[in-house]
């Protein structure tokens, strides 16, 4: 990997994917038994995160054949902490195409996740809000994520 990433990664059937975010983009490597060597990553142009050039801590789960890119809000890298204007950074979470870099959706990208996961087959998304954000309206939201990964 690149110097100075922070890779996260999914297993995602018999294939695992790492990932990492280099600043102004998403980058998505495939993992095999055969794999001797990462080689080049896939690129997943993600929209502007409000984050400068500067790496931004993500996180990765498997949907199905999908991986769920989101940034993991109410820790200590919480990026809401600094002098930031509100809506300046999005929430919600990527679902990528691992084969191909390709964001399929942008899920709830309002919405800001402690932590998510997938159900196994890919369909539905649960998440933890951040302290102090788990309202009547969050709990909607989430019961309606039904993110139809195929």
């Amino acid at each position: 990997l690149p110097e100075g990433l922070i890779p996260r990664g999914a297993w995602i059937g018999d294939r695992f994917y790492v990932y990492a975010h280099d600043g102004t983009r998403g980058l998505v490597w495939e993992v095999t038994s055969k794999t001797e060597s990462l080689g080049e990553p896939r690129v997943v142009a993600l929209p502007d995160l409000g984050n400068k050039g500067e790496r931004v801590w993500q996180e990765v789960e498997a949907a199905g054949s999908r991986l769920l890119v989101y940034e993991m809000f109410a820790s200590k890298v919480d990026r809401r902490r600094e002098d930031t204007p509100a809506g300046a950074i999005p929430g919600g979470a990527f679902l990528v195409d691992p084969g191909t870099g390709k964001i399929v959706r942008h899920l709830a990208p309002t919405t800001y996740f402690a932590r998510l996961r997938a159900s196994s087959d890919g369909r539905f998304v649960y998440g933890i809000p951040p302290r102090g954000y788990a309202d009547l309206a969050f709990a909607q939201h989430m019961l309606a994520s039904n993110i139809g990964n195929t």
